[in-house]
């Protein structure tokens, strides 16, 4: 069906950067020389993700009742990130990690923004033209997409730079996303009905960002998400640096990653599973404690490393 691939590959093109961002680079800054205190700062890029609430209405509504709306945000977003990876390209690699480190940061900001903005349209359209009916199969369809191009981006990426270059691999990854965009260029974006709605202003934006925060426990699911995001972030940032220190190679790292990641899409499909007969605290708890023991793990390999 035109649809499920078309969604299929704009969620892979999503999760390219992702997987970029969060596992490729702190490899790649700490083999490049990056101390650590430099590399965690590698996460601030990634705040267009959290905060693509605030121009989300106007991304839903600039454009709507015309032909190819939310497409036409998607082909201007992923031409943003080939423009990007282009410039990241040309420029070399141990500049970038090093007296460029600072250009590095804003390609990579740049490069979130246009793929959460893209996300904001790529949703909008799947929640338009998925019915009732098709959106289970319509979530896994995302959810697979974006998995397998996190795992390109991450342990992929990483042994193509380790045989082929840096130069040669973003490229590789630029050929990837015009494919993509040509296959959102093909797709035909039905025309969606003109409804009248209030008109996007200040004060209706701020209006519906209260009634959002006031909604009942709201707070307590905001405590439990940053909680587990954070960690999990600090976490899993440090831990390829750590490997890269103990001498691994970064093809070695990538294989590694590769094959976590595989794990991880068998143990998300687990997850569903076992959801099935778990309540939902049960899960949270139980699966956010089985996250901290895997930390716990990482903890005791570094400490046994350093006495040896």
């Amino acid at each position: 069906m035109p649809l499920f691939a078309t969604l299929a590959m704009l969620y892979f093109a999503q999760g390219l950067p992702a997987g970029l961002l969060g596992k490729s680079m702190p490899a790649l800054a700490r083999d490049a020389g990056l101390s650590p205190e430099w590399i965690g700062l590698l996460a601030l890029p990634a705040l267009p993700w959290a905060l693509k609430f605030i121009w989300a209405p106007w991304v839903d509504r600039w454009g709507s009742g015309g032909p190819d709306h939310r497409k036409r945000w998607i082909l201007a977003c992923l031409a943003g990130v080939v423009a990007v990876l282009a410039v990241a390209a040309m420029l070399p690699q141990v500049w970038l990690f090093g007296a460029g480190f600072a250009v590095l940061i804003v390609m990579l900001f740049l490069l979130n923004l246009f793929s959460a903005t893209q996300d904001i349209a790529t949703d909008g359209l799947a929640a338009r033209l998925l019915t009732p009916r098709l959106r289970g199969l319509g979530n896994s369809v995302q959810v697979s997409g974006y998995k397998i191009g996190m795992i390109l981006g991450s342990g992929a990426l990483l042994i193509l730079v380790g045989w082929l270059g840096w130069q040669a691999t973003l490229f590789t990854v630029i050929a990837m996303l015009l494919l993509v965009a040509l296959t959102a260029w093909r797709f035909d974006e039905p025309l969606e009905p003109v409804r009248p709605r209030k008109p996007v202003t200040l004060r209706w934006w701020l209006r519906q960002l209260a009634l959002f925060w006031r909604r009942p426990g709201l707070a307590v699911w905001l405590l439990i998400l940053l909680g587990y995001k954070v960690g999990d972030g600090f976490g899993a940032r440090m831990i390829k640096p750590f490997l890269v220190d103990s001498h691994w190679t970064l093809a070695e790292i990538g294989t590694l990653d590769l094959v976590a990641s595989l794990v991880g899409l068998a143990g998300a499909g687990l997850a569903g599973l076992t959801m099935m007969r778990l309540s939902r605290r049960v899960a949270l708890f139980g699966f956010a404690g089985l996250q901290a023991l895997s930390f716990i793990g990482w903890w005791w390999v570094a400490s046994w490393g350093v006495d040896a």
